[in-house]
């Protein structure tokens, strides 16, 4: 049985009794264009544009996301999706529980 992440906080969150979540750390953003083996109508080259996150907490666990940027269907580029990680986002979550979704 496979869990997505929203699926699976709540349970461990309200099944065991925990000390509080050690905090977020830092919160690195790293843009990347990597190639496709093959044609999307989405992208307007044969690469892929992709912001990678990664959230570390103070006892050094960490984790990883994703946001894949296409004008082609949004309003999004690469410089936006970075720079409102950057700027906006990652300030915010500095200190946060990890565990805490909402």
């Amino acid at each position: 049985m496979r869990l997505t992440r929203r699926q699976f906080v709540p349970i461990t969150a309200a099944g065991v009794a925990r000390a509080a979540a050690p905090a977020i750390r830092r919160v690195d953003v790293f843009p990347v264009a990597y190639r496709t083996a093959g044609y999307f109508k989405f992208f307007t080259k044969q690469e892929r544009p992709s912001a990678f996150v990664k959230i570390t907490c103070e006892d050094g666990t960490f984790g990883w996301g994703q946001s894949v940027p296409t004008n082609t269907w949004s309003y999004e580029t690469m410089e936006s999706v970075a720079s409102t990680l950057e700027k906006y986002i990652a300030p915010v979550l500095i200190g946060r529980d990890p565990l805490d979704i909402a």
